[in-house]
């Protein structure tokens, strides 16, 4: 060492300068697209969503949305349709399930109210498996559990792309 900066300091420094002027951002966190996107999540109204699976759903994201103390004035529709299927899995010698399949499919579409206006709208698919027992009460419950906990993890990721479509338009 010369006491001169070396060739690879030099490197770093120019590559964290290009990473830092990007415009990425954590998704959690303090100053994350989440977090910077509560003002507008607060002012989209999510209309109704059919059958008890979408009561459930939309509970999810009334929680993600309005986690500040409850609904702005509308600037933002939120419109979602969900179907939640159930098939086999882990299949004994005779042909009985040991295990079953649960997946969710989710469409959204979020607009501006003012003008109708596009803002985002995409697919969601999730899976996730329960055990399928001899004993009814067993499975209804197994099945409750896994069906809550399935579109919990839709309605994140409902939110997530939502926050990040209004980070993106800032």
């Amino acid at each position: 060492m010369d006491g001169h900066p070396s060739r690879r300091a030099f490197l770093l420094l120019g590559a964290s300068t290009l990473v830092a002027g990007c415009g990425l951002r954590p998704l959690y966190g303090g100053g994350s697209a989440q977090a910077d996107a509560r003002g507008d999540l607060a002012a989209v109204r999510i209309d109704s969503i059919p059958d008890r699976n979408g009561q459930i759903l939309r509970n999810r994201l009334i929680d993600r949305f309005y986690a500040e103390g409850g609904p702005q004035p509308w600037r933002y529709d939120l419109t979602v349709a969900v179907t939640v299927s159930e098939g086999r899995a882990g299949l004994r010698a005779n042909d009985t399930a040991t295990r079953r399949t649960l997946t969710a499919n989710a469409s959204f579409r979020l607009s501006r109210r003012d003008t109708g206006a596009l803002i985002a709208s995409g697919s969601v698919v999730q899976n996730d498996t329960f055990a399928f027992q001899e004993a009814q009460y067993g499975v209804l419950v197994a099945r409750e559990t896994a069906t809550r906990d399935l579109l919990d993890a839709v309605g994140d990721q409902i939110a997530t792309r939502v926050a990040l479509a209004f980070a993106r338009e800032t």
